[in-house]
């Protein structure tokens, strides 16, 4: 009986696997889903929770095989025009520049020899990064994966009739940059800090060196890659997607403009970055591509720390049966998400107009289970499962992390739920797998929390114990 199960499972995967595009499209389509979803709950149609969200549009590019399996726009690129998106409307790809980025430099990297754990200021020339500790250098190793120890996170942008400051200005903080200057927060390698500000330090490397940045990633990148529709503020091109509040309103100056253009300025379609993310997936899988070699995309691809996922312009998702490279992007009213197999040849790429990334989350689990990736899994739950409060009383308290004692995490009961937190930083209510294990409701990917004594698990494929003061 085991044999026939397991047989029946096998063609049912291969049938799914075998789908056309037409029908991949119809089950993703009606296949959005929460993190965490009740058994007896069905799954939702993007479009009615495009409506949901007040989400203007949609753009999606799918891979299968090392190849654009689908690609399509939903909704309008223009609330107020009521301009309908297509493939060929360019979003801002926010901080998913980041990864392009890095590519960039590395491509610099290796046509001219360079050392990437090299002093930075051997390497800038217009700008010197003003060190404030002795023997503390930091490297475009540090600055890719965000261990360089700096601060400013991200940026605001400009009004498109704004004058703009220069990449100098921004990193030194100095008029009309309205952001802080980049400064040293701790020791470079001591840890993980996302600074936007580091990536902008890049940027002016390769300013200082190769001249005009976006004419390097055009004559390196884009064009050898045919993808005609990616470009930086210094040169649009036709159709763009305006942006959006989270009411689904055009703001009124039509989009911010970003001279951080390492960080957060680049335009692009999903099928431009599909491309670029296929040429990656066959240098891995040694069958062909050639914009940077594997070794360096292998270096790329490695994590700061081991147990980390912080690698050079990307993170990595290993999950499953797959290892995954991935990174998001938010700008004032544009948001995206891709993320790409390292074997293989799948992954997928969306991007929309508006605030609501939870509709990215949905969208991209859908995709998952469509092509059955093996990651970004709904967990399925009971609602019949229901928390005993009584018997669960005893784990509520505060939980302080073994491997960041600065941080903690609260457990709570309200109104017959039980939630946890850690403040200022995110919030769940968890639902029960049995009496000591639970799953993340509000979570993405939902995150499995076991309760041992006077203890608390949280698994992500690596567990982090959090004990109870």
């Amino acid at each position: 009986m085991r044999k026939i199960t397991l047989l029946f499972a096998y063609f049912i995967s291969i049938n799914l696997i075998a789908q056309s595009a037409s029908e991949a499209i119809k089950a993703v389509e009606n296949g959005l889903t929460p993190s965490v979803r009740f058994d007896d709950q069905s799954t939702w149609n993007i479009e009615d929770r495009m409506k949901r969200y007040k989400v203007p549009g949609v753009t999606i590019a799918v891979i299968k095989d090392y190849k654009i399996d689908w690609a399509k726009a939903y909704g309008v690129s223009d609330q107020s025009s009521g301009d309908q998106a297509t493939t060929e409307t360019a979003f801002q790809a926010a901080s998913i520049s980041k990864t392009i980025n890095a590519i960039g430099v590395l491509k610099w990297v290796e046509q001219n020899n360079i050392d990437l754990q090299a002093d930075i200021n051997t390497l800038l020339k217009s700008w010197q990064f003003p060190y404030e500790k002795e023997n503390e250098l930091i490297s475009l190793q540090h600055l890719l994966s965000h261990t360089a120890g700096l601060s400013v996170h991200g940026f605001g942008g400009y009004k498109n009739d704004k004058k703009l400051p220069t990449t100098a200005q921004i990193v030194s903080g100095g008029k009309p940059a309205n952001n802080p200057r980049v400064k040293r927060l701790f020791a470079p390698g001591e840890k993980f800090k996302y600074s936007g500000g580091g990536t902008t330090i890049t940027q002016l490397i390769m300013e200082d060196n190769n001249g005009d940045y976006a004419a390097y990633m055009n004559e390196n990148i884009f064009s050898p890659l045919e993808m005609n529709r990616s470009f930086y503020p210094t040169n649009f091109k036709g159709d763009v997607s305006m942006s959006h509040n989270h009411k689904g309103e055009k703001r009124k100056n039509g989009f911010n403009v970003y001279p951080e253009l390492g960080a957060a300025a680049l335009w692009i379609t999903p099928t431009d970055l599909a491309k670029l993310l296929i040429e990656l997936q066959m240098t891995l899988d040694d069958k062909g591509g050639n914009v940077i070699s594997k070794e360096t995309l292998e270096t790329m691809l490695t994590p700061a720390k081991d147990g980390a996922n912080n690698a050079l312009g990307t993170f990595i998702h290993d999950e499953g049966n797959g290892k995954y490279f991935q990174h998001s992007g938010g700008n004032e009213g544009f948001n995206c998400l891709y993320y790409a197999s390292a074997e293989g040849g799948h992954g997928a790429i969306v991007m929309i107009n508006a605030e609501k990334f939870e509709l990215i989350n949905e969208i991209m689990r859908s995709i998952s289970e469509t092509y059955d990736w093996g990651v970004l899994k709904t967990k399925v739950v009971s609602r019949a499962d229901k928390p005993n409060i009584e018997e669960l009383k005893g784990l509520v308290g505060t939980y302080r992390s073994v491997d960041f004692p600065e941080r903690s995490l609260i457990v709570s009961i309200e109104k017959e739920k039980i939630y946890i937190e850690e403040k200022k930083r995110w919030r769940s209510e968890l639902i029960p797998e049995d009496a000591d294990s639970f799953v993340t409701k509000d979570i993405n990917p939902a995150v499995t929390i076991d309760f041992e004594e006077d203890k608390l698990v949280i698994d992500q494929g690596k567990r982090y114990e959090w004990i109870k003061e």
